[in-house]
């Protein structure tokens, strides 16, 4: 089985159920989950660009190809 197969086979057996043992397996299920560490977004998008606009050698590698492709119908 692969990994769509497990998904689906996963959400038919969740639809199937009701009452208390949907409940059940959704405090499973969110548990289980919330105790893997995932990877959390960027909450503000403004400090994600400060931070970008900071890293000075990303920053004069865009520059460097900004310059590069500027005049590119010359070549």
């Amino acid at each position: 089985m692969n990994n769509a197969e497990i998904k689906l086979e996963l959400f038919r057996l969740i639809d199937n159920q009701e009452g208390n043992v949907l409940k059940d397996l959704y405090e499973l299920i969110t548990e289980k989950l919330k105790a893997k560490k995932m990877p959390s977004p960027i909450s503000n998008l403004d400090s994600g660009y400060e931070a970008m606009a900071n890293d000075m050698s990303r920053e004069n590698e865009a520059l460097e190809w900004i310059e590069g492709t500027a005049n590119f119908q010359e070549l």
